[in-house]
Parts: structure tokens; sequence; C-alpha cells
């Protein structure tokens, strides 16, 4: 014990290469003795904590392995959590930093080796130091199965207040949003497959984790899964977050049907949303637009695409400027506002997702002209009519041509209360 104390005055004094060596001394003469043990792992700290603020990997890595090797006991919690600190401060040095994934990989090889009780807050702040590297660090999905999710804690599921009196993310949260996310980067199907019951599990115990199902529904959509089982869980989030665009892009994904996807996209570009996250939207708008022949409202979202990057000093792509040199584009002015297309085109995608409108498939047996009516019948021969006001809508169609509607009801003395419709392709005929 007092040759602990001598090894520690040494330390504060920072003489640390005394202290080293004096701690590898009483280690020889005594190595069962846990004050030598703790000399030397004290020693060890303080090198450690030198060679993060100095930010050397090599040296502190020395150091991180030299723990290994002295098998430090899972009770010596206050050393196990103050090189737990200096460690997230080391991985914290690597944030943003993509040629650090051979130190993460080489540091996590160590710390999985340390004796730490789990599950624990010690194991738990393990999980949150490397959380910081997530999206950089190729290993991060390994590290997680490795970790295992069984460990987290009740406390982990807690969503901490925010100093402003919000809630934040919980750090199980934070971590299944972080896995789904490299899942889906990666792309491995069976690694998503064994996955997605887990999250489903989760999403239904916790349904204030509003951002889970965003993934969920990705991740299904990845492994083709059902329209019914996705639409089960756009619905819910849908009823929480109704003016976010990046559900309406998110269901865009899920749909086959063209025409379908780019009405939910339409009402994706009617959400208010800060110029710097609908950039991406925008872009992918530009195209389609362009594929519809809509030039005036292409040219206009292109020009609002190079605005937006300009203001905030982004790169404007080579593709943007060789589609703005078309002559499809030189040849016409920029529409001053595309809401009114969005909006037109939006109300299938609003009547299908949060409308009491149903959708019906039926065939076309009239088309007045005169009045704008367009006369069908249903599978179930029951016949109605509705109003369609754009004689360019009506023109079309044909007698004959199958239609999908959004109707509230089927009225066969009055006009059928439809919200919109859609021609169904040929090739999707029964």
């Amino acid at each position: 014990m007092t040759q602990f104390a001598d090894i520690s005055k040494l330390r504060k004094e920072g003489k640390l290469r005394e202290a080293y060596f004096a701690a590898e001394e009483l280690t020889l003469t005594d190595p069962e003795s846990i004050w030598s043990k703790r000399a030397m792992m004290w020693v060890v700290y303080d090198y450690a904590k030198q060679s993060a603020s100095l930010g050397n990997q090599d040296a502190f890595l020395r150091c991180v392995k030299k723990v290994t090797d002295l098998k430090v006991p899972s009770d010596e919690e206050m050393f196990l959590n103050a090189m737990f600190a200096v460690v997230r401060n080391m991985v914290r040095k690597c944030v943003g930093d993509t040629a650090s994934t051979p130190f993460l990989d080489s540091l996590w090889k160590e710390v999985s080796q340390w004796d730490v009780s789990k599950p624990g807050d010690i194991y738990s702040g393990m999980l949150n130091t490397f959380l910081k590297v997530k999206d950089q660090w190729l290993g991060f999905a390994s590290f997680c199965r490795w970790w295992n999710f069984d460990n987290l804690t009740p406390n982990d599921f807690t969503e901490p207040t925010l100093p402003d009196g919000k809630k934040g993310l919980s750090l199980a949260e934070k971590t299944y949003m972080a896995y789904s996310k490299a899942l889906l980067s990666q792309g491995v199907k069976s690694d998503i497959d064994e996955w997605i019951p887990r999250l489903e599990e989760l999403c239904e115990r916790h349904p204030t984790y509003i951002y889970l199902p965003y993934y969920l529904i990705k991740l299904m959509i990845v492994t083709g899964g059902s329209d019914a089982q996705i639409e089960r869980h756009i619905k819910p989030l849908l009823k929480k977050k109704p003016n976010e665009f990046w559900i309406w892009e998110l269901i865009a994904d899920s749909l086959s049907d063209v025409e379908q996807r780019f009405s939910a996209l339409c009402k994706a570009m009617t959400c208010r949303t800060p110029d710097r996250m609908s950039i991406a939207l925008r872009e992918r708008m530009t195209i389609l637009l362009l594929e519809r022949g809509c030039y005036a409202e292409a040219k206009h979202e292109f020009e609002e695409v190079v605005r937006i990057r300009m203001e905030n000093k982004w790169r404007i792509p080579a593709s943007i400027h060789r589609y703005l040199s078309q002559q499809e584009l030189t040849d016409v002015l920029a529409a001053k506002d595309n809401r009114v297309l969005y909006l037109q085109h939006s109300a299938w995608a609003e009547d299908k997702f949060i409308g009491t409108a149903k959708p019906v498939v039926v065939q076309v047996t009239h088309i007045n002209e005169d009045k704008g009516f367009v006369s069908f019948v249903t599978k179930q021969r029951n016949s109605g009519f509705f109003r369609e006001k754009s004689s360019k809508r009506r023109k079309s169609i044909n007698k004959g041509d199958r239609i999908e509607i959004m109707v509230v009801k089927i009225e066969r003395n009055k006009p059928s209360q439809v919200r919109s419709w859609r021609k169904i392709p040929a090739q999707d005929d029964d």
C-alpha cells in the first residue's frame, strides 16, 4: 500500500516515466496483489489521457492494449469509468475522419476483451461511445451485433428531458436507428430479415419512438414487404406527422405504380420544409417533371436547386448544368410556382392515406364532353358517374378503360363523391 501511495505521488507530480517503472517493478515483485495491478492501471490511465489529448492514436492503442493485458476485474468500476471517459474523448476526435476505421477496429478489438459487467452503465457507455462514429465506421453494424441489444438496460429506453423541456432520443432508439441505417447501407438481406421482427416489436412497445417506424418501413421496402404490412406502419406515423415531407417521400418509395408514386412526391412538395432539407426531394422532382414533359415546371425546380445550393455554398453538380442546357429547358420560361401542379396531383395520395375516400377500380362506360361527366361501372355492377372539369383529363381516357377512383360514396342518381382518379395502364389489366 505504501508503494502504491509513492507511485500515486509520482503520477501527480507528472513523473509518469518514473511511476511506470516503479509500477512495473511492483507488479514483478508482487504480481498477485490488487494494489500492484492498481498502481499500473492508473499509470496507464494517465498515459492514455496524455495520448488522447495529443490525438496520438498509436500511443493510445498501446495504452488500451496494456489495460487488456492487465485483465482488470469488473469490480474496478472507478478505473473502468475513467478509462471509458478517455476512450470516449478519443473516439470523438475520429468523428468525420473516414480514415479512422483501422484505429476504431483496433480499439474495439481491445475494449471488447475488457471484463465489463453486462448489462450495466459502463457497458451501455461503451455503446454510447461508439455510437458517435456510426455514420463513418464500417464496423459499426458488426460492433452492434457483438455488443448484443439484449444488454440494453431499462434506463437505456428512457427518453431524456432536454433543457427546453422536450423529450430527447433514448440510447435504445438512437442505437436501433443507427443499426437500421447501417443495414440499409450494407444491403445484406439475411441481416435485414433477421432484424425486422425485432425492430417491429420495439415500434409496437414504444409508440413514442416516432422515427423508428421510418427505418422499419425502409427495410420492409428493401426486402419486398407486402403493401398491407407497409401500410400498417405508415398510417400511425402519418397520423402523428401528416405534414412532414419525409413521410410522403417514404410513402412514394413504397409504391410501385408510377402515377401513385408521383402523387405522393407531389404531396411531399406541398409540405413546408426548410430549403436545406428539401434539396434531395427537389432534385428528384426535376427529373420526374422532365420525364413527364413539364418543362417549365422542371426548369423552375432546377433554378430552385441552384439557388439553394448557392445560398448554402454547396457544389452544383455538373449534371444540373447539363440538364439546364438542354433545348427543352432553354426554350421555355420557368414556371413562377409549381404549387398548383403539386396540389392537383397530390389528391390521390391524400385520399388514399389520410382521407375518407377508398380506392375502387371501375370501367368507363361513357364520357359526356358537354357536361363533363364520366360514367362508370364497378365489378359488382354498381354504376355511377362523376364530374371531371379538365377536358384534357377527360380526353386522356376512353370508353372501356379501367380507372381507379378515390371515392367517398358511389351515387346512382347524382354525381358520386370522387376525390381523384387515375388511369390504370393496359399492362396492369387483369
